[in-house]
């Protein structure tokens, strides 16, 4: 490469030490065998800080023999950081076949869970941005928890004590590349009386919305679309849980409570349950 000279969005240079795996980048013919180095291009020329995978060169290094688990979490947060509105569409059909496929995750104090992949593309961060991958607990919920440690005071997600909880306790307690990894999602639920809020999560619990059709906060994700109501399942050790939803309601002036799965799967109606009331936590994140 000494002699060759730079792409031309480069500003006509050389190949040196700092720009040569950019280089590579724009030059090479990668394959599956070198797909690692291509993906992470973890030190793109400093000039050129955007100059992650790109439209142009993400065939070369994904198709449906990669699978989730292969990719490291870094490399996968390279990828979703190129990922636009614009092309949003191409990056969906090279990566949907990560639909379904898990990735393990070992969280401090909680114990080792499988996480699924349950949408490619469908969520945004709070500038609206697309996010490559949004995961979520494929079997198990990770604890039981209240929603609020007490009854008497009204709070939707965005102040509810379990939300703090998952911030303050279980973010920490992940693996350092993964905390690294997770991009903030811009999430909405529902409050009482027909109202909604829109919060910034890096861990998060399912909407109603999520996992049924019947309100207007956000979309279905594809995982569950048309799954089976024993996909919902959750256990903790060999018991199936009932497990949160973040959507808050209200059942009179003295009664707050949240919605939640019940512990045989998702039903045709969704119930609440008082947010003081311990149930199965599943937290989500997005990539």
């Amino acid at each position: 490469y000494a002699n060759r000279a730079a792409p031309s969005d480069d500003g006509g240079k050389h190949a040196t030490v700092e720009n040569i795996r950019y280089l590579r980048l724009k030059t090479a013919t990668e394959t599956l065998d070198n797909a690692a180095f291509f993906i992470d291009v973890f030190s793109p020329n400093p000039a050129k800080p955007n100059a992650h995978v790109t439209v142009s060169n993400i065939n070369a290094y994904v198709n449906e023999s990669v699978s989730l688990d292969s990719l490291s979490w870094s490399q996968l947060a390279a990828v979703s950081k190129s990922l636009t509105a614009e092309n949003k569409d191409i990056y969906y059909a090279k990566f949907r076949h990560f639909l379904g496929q898990t990735k393990s995750v070992a969280i401090a104090g909680f114990g080792t869970f499988e996480f699924e992949v349950i949408g490619v593309c469908q969520d945004v961060d709070e500038n609206g941005k697309p996010l490559l991958l949004s995961l979520l607990p494929k079997r198990d919920a990770i604890a039981k928890r209240a929603m609020n440690s007490t009854n008497s005071v009204h709070t939707e997600w965005s102040g509810c004590d379990l939300r703090s909880w998952l911030s303050e306790t279980v973010l920490p307690a992940l693996p350092s590349d993964l905390q690294a990894a997770i991009s903030p999602a811009s999430k909405k639920s529902d409050k009482a009386y027909g109202l909604y809020e829109t919060t910034t999560d890096k861990l998060w619990l399912l909407a109603r919305s999520d996992v049924k059709s019947s309100s207007s906060t956000s979309t279905v994700y594809e995982r569950f679309a048309s799954a089976p109501r024993s996909d919902f399942i959750r256990y903790i050790g060999a018991d199936a849980v009932d497990w949160w939803l973040r959507d808050a309601s209200r059942d009179s002036d003295t009664s707050f409570t949240f919605y939640y799965i019940e512990s045989t799967g998702l039903g045709s109606t969704l119930y609440t349950r008082s947010q003081a009331t311990q149930l199965g936590v599943v937290p989500g994140f997005c990539i």
